[in-house]
């Protein structure tokens, strides 16, 4: 302790020891900082010589392919490419410049890995080569127009989609108007001339009536074989030619002139009785028939007022169906287009107190003419087992007439008449309890012709007449006019010469597009590479025949729900757009030589339509031109279908039955002279192969569009697709005979590992680094990516 104590004190031996403790803190930290440094300064070169060593790799890219389509894909090869970057690195590493290398890096292995992930198939890839190349090579060539364009199918894709409901219903709507409108008609024909036929029933004297009925029922009980009226001519007949047989001396002449007498006046009471049956017949038959024939009259007079009746409830159906099948439709206010629309097909629904003014009257007749055709019959049921009625009486045994010599013609008449009342009077008599019910029907009858009389059928006609009116107003027939008529015919007839039109270039089309064989080698290649990056291609390239011009508007119609999905702000789809304009001004679609007139083999050529290839995907010859044809066609029916509602053309017919044929007529004849200009060679002058965007629209009317036009907006509305993309890979690849350019990476990756030598503490530098020390060796790693 003593020693210590005085080493310290005495001799100062502390301040030695505290400076060779610091010398030592600071000889260490210089060592590592060195060492630190060097090995910072070996990370820097390392890095550079992987990153020039990367890039170097990269620099040898396709040129056939960036010279035809400005994309970049690696175009060396592959199995070079790890001896090239261990060459750049080294070269980088060891400079031949002489100065002290301090880092003493040492290049020890270098690999390189192609992303397998990073080809032209990686959908993001693609695009962001397709969007650097647009940048630079396409021009947006409608300006404010396009921006204007986009901005209205953005804004109003609600209601042209509301539009092409309503219109694709067309059929059902007109059906539904039909149906009602006939129902009408056929409740017009039932009451037209509908006339009512009054009860004429003459009041006949009862007890008259009876007692022709009695004699009339039993006139062959008196006068027939057996009767007592021919037994008595019989009897005379036989007195007679008794007394003429006798001898002269016997005969009585004036007993045989008696006889003579008494015969004839029973003959003629034997007409009489005949007459009498027969007049009584005639009336009672009479005055049944004029019933039965008032009765049949106003069965069928109800029954027709039933039909109408009927006819008049189907056509209120029909109109409250039309009624709920139009307030079904979601529309936009009055200002829009399916709300102006739907406004006018409200035009055709008849109110219902137009209905009730009809109807009402209707019901009223029918209650009046009903009471009056029950009175009737109940008096044909009544009166008809009367007149059939067969009476049956046991007249007796009557005495013969007393013919005598004495008795003059006076006396003769007196007794065949006595006998004749006497005979009456007996079969009237033994009927009493008949005649008490025969008298009862027939005051029964009287009673109901009176009640049928007070019946107002006139009134009920009168009724009938003015629903009949009603059902021929305006309000309920909505007749064109006669211009109307003439305008609905010629609008009619030239849709039929639009739609042959149309049919007949799509027919040309199909068949010319397979008569083209020099394209055939072209789509087998693309189909085989489709076919190598398991691409899906498109079924067929024939467009559907439709056998009529609205078939062809519902076809466009079905476009419409997915058609502007893709339309959105300019700011949003800017990227689409970009790529889009690529499409058209590198890849390539030109404007049809002359489809209609001309020779139109160069409009089919693959090489003149690369871009309707990549949206169609068919690899039958000419197919896509075809099909790209047949959406322009949908198109512009879709755009001339919302024009058609302020076309001179068609706005006569608001309100009417042909409104909806009208707008659809209309868009027919323009789409087929839309698709003339749009398919014109005529000049270089745009003006003369442009159409309007939207006919009929001021702020659309001077916005015209070509053919190339069209390919932009219908790009626009076709969602991008990996089978999009890989169609415009095998472009690419057939274009360029760069064989699976989809294989082609576009992004390289470079490892190089090399060591350090440590000067100094390499246990301290394994602390505060992150490379790894292997004796007084540290192992640096760098790993570069560089891509296109």
């Amino acid at each position: 302790m003593k020693r210590i104590k005085n080493f310290f004190k005495k001799q100062q031996g502390s301040v030695s020891i505290y400076f060779l403790v610091v010398n030592l803190g600071f000889f260490i930290f210089s060592s590592v900082l060195i060492d630190y440094m060097r090995v910072m300064v070996a990370e820097r070169n390392l890095e550079h010589a992987t990153k020039a060593a990367a890039a170097s790799i990269m620099s040898d890219y396709d040129d056939k392919v960036l010279d035809k389509f400005n994309v970049f894909v690696y175009g060396g090869d592959v199995s070079k490419a790890e001896s090239l970057a261990t060459e750049i690195s080294q070269d980088n590493i060891v400079s031949d410049e002489n100065f002290y290398n301090v880092a003493e890096l040492n290049l020890k292995k270098t690999s390189v890995e192609f992303s397998k992930d990073k080809t032209l198939l990686n959908d993001k890839t693609l695009e962001n080569q397709l969007l650097e190349a647009g940048k630079y090579t396409s021009l947006l060539t409608l300006g404010d127009d396009f921006v204007k364009i986009i901005g209205f199918f953005k804004d109003n894709k609600e209601s042209i989609e509301n539009t092409g409901d309503i219109v694709s219903q067309k059929d059902k709507i007109e059906a539904l108007i039909k149906k009602r409108d006939d129902s009408i008609e056929d409740f017009k024909k039932q009451v037209t001339n509908l006339t009512f036929k009054s009860l004429e029933f003459e009041k006949l004297s009862t007890e008259k009536l009876w007692k022709d009925k009695v004699l009339a029922s039993h006139r062959d009980n008196l006068v027939g074989k057996e009767g007592p009226e021919q037994q008595k001519l019989d009897d005379l007949d036989k007195q007679l030619k008794e007394e003429e047989a006798k001898s002269e001396e016997e005969k009585d002449e004036k007993l045989i002139n008696n006889y003579k007498i008494a015969i004839k006046k029973q003959k003629t009471v034997i007409e009489l009785i005949n007459l009498t049956g027969k007049k009584a017949d005639e009336r009672l038959t009479a005055a049944l028939s004029s019933v039965t024939k008032v009765k049949e009259d106003a069965e069928k007079k109800m029954e027709k007022l039933k039909l109408a009746n009927e006819a008049l409830g189907k056509a209120n159906e029909s109109n409250e169906e039309l009624k709920e099948l139009i307030n079904s439709y979601q529309t936009g206010g009055a200002d829009t287009s399916d709300g102006q629309l739907k406004e006018s097909l409200n035009a055709m629904i008849i109110k219902q107190e137009v209905f009730d003014k009809m109807q009402k009257p209707m019901a009223s007749a029918i209650k009046e003419f009903n009471t009056y055709q029950g009175y009737v019959s109940g008096i044909e049921l009544t009166l008809k087992p009367y007149v059939e009625l067969k009476v049956r009486i046991g007249i007796g045994t009557f005495y013969l007439l007393a013919i005598n010599s004495e008795d003059n013609e006076a006396t003769i008449e007196k007794k065949i008449n006595d006998s004749y009342q006497t005979i009456e009077a007996k079969a009237l008599a033994e009927t009493i309890l008949v005649i008490g019910i025969g008298t009862q029907i027939l005051k029964a009858v009287e009673a109901a012709v009176e009640l049928a009389k007070k019946v107002d059928i006139v009134k009920a006609k009168k009724e009938i007449d003015a629903a009949k009116k009603q059902s021929e107003s305006q309000s309920v027939t909505h007749e064109l006019t006669d211009k109307q008529k003439e305008e609905k015919k010629k609008l009619q007839d030239d849709e039929n010469t639009g739609y042959t039109d149309l049919m007949t270039t799509l027919s040309k089309a199909n068949s010319i597009a397979t008569s083209i064989g020099s394209d055939s080698k072209t789509y087998s290649q693309l189909s085989a590479i489709m076919t190598e990056m398991n691409g899906a291609t498109s079924d067929s390239g024939k467009t559907e025949a439709n056998n009529s011009a609205f078939k062809l508007v519902k076809q466009a119609m079905k476009m419409i729900p997915t058609y502007f999905n893709e339309f959105s702000s300019v700011e949003k789809i800017r990227n689409k757009i970009l790529i889009n304009e690529y499409y058209l001004n590198t890849i390539g679609s030109n404007q049809p030589e002359d489809l209609i007139s001309g020779d139109m083999y160069k409009d089919f050529l693959f090489d003149n339509k690369k871009v309707e290839y990549i949206m169609y995907g068919s690899h039958e010859v000419g197919a896509n031109y075809t099909m790209a044809l047949m959406e322009i066609i949908c198109f512009r029916i879709i755009l001339n279908i919302i024009a058609a509602f302020k076309s001179p053309l068609v706005t006569p017919f608001k309100g009417t039955p042909f409104f909806l044929g009208a707008m659809v007529a209309y868009t027919i004849v323009q789409t087929s002279k839309d698709i003339v200009k749009l398919t014109s060679k005529d000049s270089k002058v745009r003006e003369s192969r442009a159409v309007p965007i939207i006919n009929e629209f001021d702020n659309f009317r001077n916005i015209r569009v070509t053919y190339k036009d069209h390919m932009r907006l219908m790009l626009l509305s076709h969602p991008r697709t990996d089978s999009q993309y890989k169609r415009v890979i095998a472009v690419m690849g057939q274009q360029t005979s760069v064989e699976k350019l989809y294989e082609k990476s576009t992004q390289v990756k470079v490892t190089n590992t090399a060591e350090v030598k440590l000067w100094f503490l390499p246990k301290a530098m394994e602390v505060i680094s992150s490379g790894k020390v292997r004796g007084r060796k540290m192992e640096l790693t760098n790993t570069k990516y560089s891509s296109y």
